[in-house]
């Protein structure tokens, strides 16, 4: 029987292409790992008698399967990191777990992250795992809100979030 070195060679090729193919896991399909950019502001203001915050809402779209938030960072206006949940835990309603369900929500505050003295401008990076099977996805928005030491609303306007990217 006579053997081939292109005959080895290809069958080689063959087993791991084929090895290489079965390393990625069912879970990594079916799932967009993702990153969401936001803006927003913290400052206090007229001797400490006004707060400006931006509250931030997180909605998972997907009918069928839950959100898992990974990782939360925070950055003042140089780029410097500020805040990071692998070091502080989460904030907001996801202290009490990283996951959003089907069909719902959390919401959170820069005043959950970060301590004074505030930083602005602000920006948050969060990424995130989602099925891409029933929308994949996550909405999120922010809000600025001002407000002095009687609850008296001052001002309030949207911040902008963009999804950058996706991870894996």
């Amino acid at each position: 029987m006579k053997f081939r070195i292109g005959s080895v060679l290809i069958i080689l090729s063959g087993v791991i292409v084929s090895s290489l193919s079965l390393s990625v896991s069912a879970h990594d399909r079916l799932t967009k790992y993702g990153m969401v950019v936001c803006g927003g502001d913290a400052f206090l203001r007229n001797g400490d008698t006004e707060t400006f915050n931006t509250f931030y809402s997180i909605r998972n779209p997907n009918a069928l399967r839950t959100a898992v938030i990974n990782r939360i960072r925070a950055f003042d206006g140089t780029g410097a990191k500020i805040f990071d949940s692998n070091t502080s835990g989460f904030p907001g309603d996801l202290a009490s777990g990283n996951t959003i369900p089907a069909k719902g929500g959390k919401r959170f505050s820069v005043l959950n992250m970060v301590t004074p003295p505030y930083t602005r401008p602000f920006q948050f990076r969060l990424e995130y795992e989602i099925s891409k099977q029933g929308g994949n996805k996550l909405m999120i928005g922010g809000t600025v809100t001002g407000q002095n030491a009687s609850n008296d609303r001052l001002a309030q306007s949207k911040v902008g979030c963009r999804h950058v990217d996706e991870l894996r």
